[in-house]
C-alpha cells in the first residue's frame, strides 16, 4: 500500500458480497481502505487490492473494534443477519464514540462541560438499557404536577441571559 494515504475508512463485513464490491470500487479509484475480517486467511482476496490494509477483528470483542478504528474517520458498517447482529453493532458504535471523544466533541461545538459530562452519562445509560423505561406522566415520575411552559420560564429565566 505504498502509494496510498493511510487508510480513514474502515469496511466491516469487507469480504460478504456488499464488501467485496465496496472495496474492489474504492480500491478503483485509488482511496485507500481498511478492511475489518474474522481471520487473515478471509481477507487474502482483498490484501491484494491496491490500497487496502486488513485488520483482524471480532464483533464480540470491542478491544479489538477499538483497535480496528484507530486512526479511522469513516466506517461502513456491515453486519451478518443473525440474533447477534444488533448487539455486534453497538458494540462497533460504542467503540466509535468512546466517552472521551463524545465529551470533546461536544465541548469542540460550544457545549459547557457540565452538559457535556451531563450528555456522556446519559449516553451510558442509555448503552446500559437503564434509561429504557418511558413513563408517560410526568406526576408518576416526580410526585409533582408538571409545571406549563411559561412556568418554567420564569423559573428558568436566569439560565437563558
Amino acid at each position: 500500500m505504498s502509494a496510498f494515504a493511510s487508510p480513514k475508512i474502515l469496511i466491516t463485513g469487507a469480504t460478504g458480497n456488499i464488501g467485496k464490491e465496496l472495496t474492489a470500487l474504492l480500491s478503483s479509484r485509488n482511496i485507500p481502505f481498511r478492511a475489518l475480517v474474522r481471520s487473515p486467511d478471509s481477507g487474502k482476496e482483498i490484501a491484494k487490492l491496491p490500497g487496502a490494509e486488513l485488520v483482524v477483528a471480532d464483533f464480540n470483542d470491542p478491544a479489538t473494534i477499538i483497535s480496528a478504528l484507530a486512526g479511522i474517520e469513516r466506517a461502513f458498517l456491515l453486519t451478518n443477519s443473525s440474533e447477534l447482529a444488533e448487539q455486534q453493532q453497538r458494540n462497533v458504535v460504542s467503540a466509535a464514540n468512546p466517552p472521551q471523544a463524545l465529551m470533546d466533541m461536544l465541548i469542540a461545538i460550544g457545549f459547557p462541560v457540565w452538559q457535556a459530562e451531563g450528555l456522556v452519562e446519559d449516553y451510558a445509560h442509555y448503552a446500559r438499557g437503564e434509561a429504557a423505561t418511558v413513563a408517560n406522566d410526568f406526576r408518576d415520575l416526580t410526585g409533582e404536577a408538571p409545571r406549563s411552559f411559561d412556568q418554567f420560564a420564569m423559573d428558568y429565566a436566569q439560565a437563558f441571559k
